[in-house]
């Protein structure tokens, strides 16, 4: 499984590339379940769907409460697991531009 969080193009359905993606590929499956407990807590506070196949749309206080379970799971982490850290960060920087910019970020499960 892979999973994509991004900033759709205008009037596409892929995400921009670079600063507006974080992509986690199937080779990081140790990441995805070190990650779970996050998605698991985002799922039930923002009613968004994080399936290993599903998509989910991110805006308003749905995006909000993303933003505060990373900035929480980035206070509350194990420092020993650096990787966890870096992709939290990243996809925070991600959601924060969305939210700066009025955009939505989208999540893809692939």
């Amino acid at each position: 499984m892979s999973i994509e969080f991004g900033i759709l193009r205008e009037g596409f359905t892929n995400t921009l590339v670079g600063e507006s993606r974080v992509l986690l590929d199937h080779e990081n499956e140790e990441l995805l379940l070190e990650l779970a407990p996050l998605f698991k807590r985002i799922e039930l506070r923002s009613g968004e769907n994080l399936g290993e196949y599903g998509s989910a749309t991110f805006s308003g206080e749905a995006l909000n409460v993303l933003m505060e379970e990373l900035q929480g799971a980035l206070a509350a982490e194990n420092k020993a697991k650096p990787t966890a850290h870096a992709f939290v960060t990243e996809l925070l920087r991600v959601a924060q531009f969305a939210k700066g910019t009025g955009q939505c970020l989208s999540y893809f499960g692939l």
